[in-house]
């Protein structure tokens, strides 16, 4: 079990992808909760991590596409 510290302005995808099941998680506010579930949704200009953590609430984290990806996700489109 991992201890992660959600920090909006700083937070990078590497660690985002890196926070499992049963870690502990605290967020900006201090709160602090084991993560029991995880859902990852890939938009089109931005990618949603969803941390669910045990009796505390969930943490949203939105993480826009760099240039570079959203010409890659495009052209994947055509």
């Amino acid at each position: 079990m991992k201890y992660h510290k959600i920090i909006r302005t700083s937070i990078n995808v590497g660690t985002l992808n890196s926070i499992k099941i049963g870690d502990s998680l605290t967020d900006e506010s201090g709160a602090i909760g084991k993560v029991v579930a995880i859902e990852k949704l890939i938009r089109k200009y931005e990618t949603h991590y969803y941390f669910q953590r045990e009796r505390t609430s969930t943490v949203l984290v939105i993480v826009p596409k760099t240039d570079f990806e959203s010409f890659a996700f495009n052209k994947m489109l055509q």
